[in-house]
């Protein structure tokens, strides 16, 4: 106890903490935080709608690969870039759908 009380009255200890709170304060303003995102696709056909042909190949990859396309619309992404401020830097540097 006698100990912890002689620490808290440490300016050293004090100086320390306030010097390593500015530091943290620092860092965060000049480092942007990186963000990774996962998005989840939920898709229910409607009742007599047939999105899969009936040509050759696995269904599933068949179904897969119409969703990756309907995501991936350059109408839809270039959408997202404007609406969520996405890839600045690549936006000013080379233009709005090459960041797409």
């Amino acid at each position: 106890m006698l100990m912890v009380g002689r620490a808290l009255h440490s300016r050293v200890l004090w100086l320390g903490l306030l010097l390593g709170l500015v530091a943290t304060m620092g860092v965060l303003r000049v480092v942007r935080p990186m963000y990774r995102s996962e998005v989840v696709l939920v898709y229910r056909a409607s009742p007599g709608a047939n999105i899969v042909s009936q040509t050759e190949g696995d269904p599933s990859r068949q179904l897969a690969a119409r969703l990756k396309e309907m995501l991936l619309t350059r109408e839809r992404v270039v959408g997202l870039v404007k609406e969520f401020h996405l890839y600045p830097d690549q936006v000013r540097r080379s233009g709005l759908l090459d960041a797409a």
